[in-house]
């Protein structure tokens, strides 16, 4: 039961009218790894552990001109270990996720001589990132393998793009195998003109959605395409979006009411030269809502999303809002496609954000890359970021908070999760809980030692019943309240 003395405070607190605060991104570490050639990273995907796994590419370390690279990370962000994959001559890591066994499937290209041409590349690996084995795919044109699945049967279902098979210029190909990597079946998608795939997503009967563009519509432009494939790779149907001018496809997730959305870029809609662009669709495709954003110059993104509140997280680039050629780009919006905040991080070159995961602390890690300076090329980068409640401190004021403090929880009211922030001026131990109207605590959401900072927590809903609730926080001998509101 809620003490006596804290009953008269959610009282008073429950005839207020709770306004949520504005939201932004602080950026709270960020590290460079690298040698003396150009290194980026591509992806970036959870394990089970809690950490990270990244791919990419390095021209610093490995046996030729540009390897794949994996890297490790721990929960925190820091290097668990690294290996790199290829040939004397040129490959590139595209991206990488962990398997069932424990281990990590790695997809890009390699070149088997100089000048020669690019085959998709396949490589499997084990926990420790040691090759169990690898598989390359191709003919007399180029190849290139974008995104990785494992499949249901313990193979995997590749999506990127052929020269060599198809109808014409490069085609979408799609490859299923074995869990040793031997090819069962592959097809292409596309015409006379370029088609490039990007993303793969399972779809819920056991099919599978690609998202990416096509250049073989009679506009000659390039135009955003989703295409949907049933289990064995037939296709079932074709969705285009675009305008007049280059629309791009880079990824697409499905959603929690069953539909998916598509990140990419539009020169054809917004604001500038070219914006970053989000499209809502339901499970047949069809558009239910589509937002751009950016400012006067170009921007982009690759991969989005779904977050733990519904929203959507996408990380790119943007030349509006830069301090130098490009800086690395995070947008966060609602379930509707709302932006919530945007934050660039960079230096005076070409920095791009490339991937983006959010931890279930509600930190985000975004890998992609830096410019260093016209000698040493670029830096993969690895870069965490917080969000917090409330406006953005002011440059030149003090980063920690200067009194305790609980802010209203965000979204409220909630349909089964929302977030609530809290200040702690120093290292203290807090309790953080909730209860309903009755006073009996129904959850706890925090407990234990915390650093000074701002920090936050998610309330999850479980199979709690609408109504009125109240979170209260205990920490520095001190006690506050706030009410939330949960809708099913």
């Amino acid at each position: 039961m809620i003490p006596m003395r804290w009953f008269n405070l959610v009282a008073i607190v429950a005839c207020c009218t709770i306004n949520a605060l504005a939201q932004h991104l602080n950026w709270i570490q960020s590290r460079a790894f690298g040698g003396e050639g150009d290194d980026f990273g591509y992806s970036i995907e959870p394990t089970a552990d809690g950490g990270f796994i990244v791919a990419g590419i390095t021209a610093s370390y490995g046996a030729g001109e540009r390897d794949v690279w994996l890297l490790k990370f721990n929960s925190n962000g820091f290097k668990e270990w690294d290996r790199t994959f290829g040939t004397d001559y040129d490959d590139m890591g595209r991206f990488a996720c962990q398997t069932t066994d424990g281990g990590y499937i790695i997809t890009g290209m390699t070149q088997s001589a100089p000048g020669d041409n690019d085959d998709l590349w396949l490589i499997k690996t084990d926990t420790d990132g040691e090759v169990l084995w690898s598989q390359r795919y191709g003919g007399d044109g180029n190849e290139l393998g974008s995104h990785v699945l494992q499949t249901v049967d313990g193979g995997f279902i590749v999506v990127g793009r052929t020269q060599s098979f198809g109808n014409g210029g490069y085609d979408i190909w799609l490859i299923k195998t074995s869990s040793n990597g031997r090819m069962q079946w592959d097809y292409t998608f596309g015409s006379s003109g370029n088609d490039y795939g990007y993303w793969l997503e399972r779809a819920p009967d056991g099919g599978y959605v690609i998202a990416g563009y096509t250049e073989s519509l009679s506009s000659k432009k390039a135009d955003i395409c989703l295409i949907k494939t049933d289990a064995q790779g037939q296709q079932q149907w074709t969705r285009f979006f675009g305008g007049d001018e280059d629309d791009f496809g880079a990824s697409v997730k499905s959603t929690r009411d069953g539909g998916y959305v598509i990140a990419g870029e539009t020169h054809s809609f917004g604001q500038g030269n070219g914006d970053a662009w989000l499209i809502k669709t339901d499970l047949q495709g069809q558009e239910e809502w589509n937002r751009t954003f950016g400012g006067a110059e170009n921007e982009g993104v690759y991969p989005v999303l779904q977050t733990i509140d519904g929203g959507f997280i996408m990380a790119g680039w943007t030349e509006s809002f830069s301090t130098g050629e490009t800086d690395i780009w995070l947008i966060k919006t609602d379930a509707f496609g709302n932006g919530i905040w945007n934050n660039s991080l960079g230096g005076t070159g070409l920095d791009w954000g490339l991937g983006a995961q959010q931890t279930t602390m509600g930190t985000y890690f975004i890998t992609g890359f830096q410019y260093k300076d016209e000698n040493q090329g670029y830096d993969l980068m690895l870069i965490c970021g917080e969000v917090v409640e409330g406006s953005p401190p002011n440059p030149g004021g003090s980063i920690l908070p200067t009194s305790f403090n609980l802010y209203p929880p965000h979204p409220n009211p909630f349909n089964n999760q929302t977030v609530i922030a809290f200040d702690l001026p120093m290292a203290t131990t807090l309790n953080l809980e909730l209860y309903d109207l009755l006073g009996q605590r129904v959850s706890v959401v925090a407990r234990g030692n915390y650093n000074a900072g701002t920090h936050r927590a998610f309330i999850n809903a479980g199979n709690l019943s609408s109504g009125v609730y109240f979170i209260l926080l205990r920490a520095g001998n001190q006690s506050f309240v706030q009410r939330c509101f949960l809708l099913r």
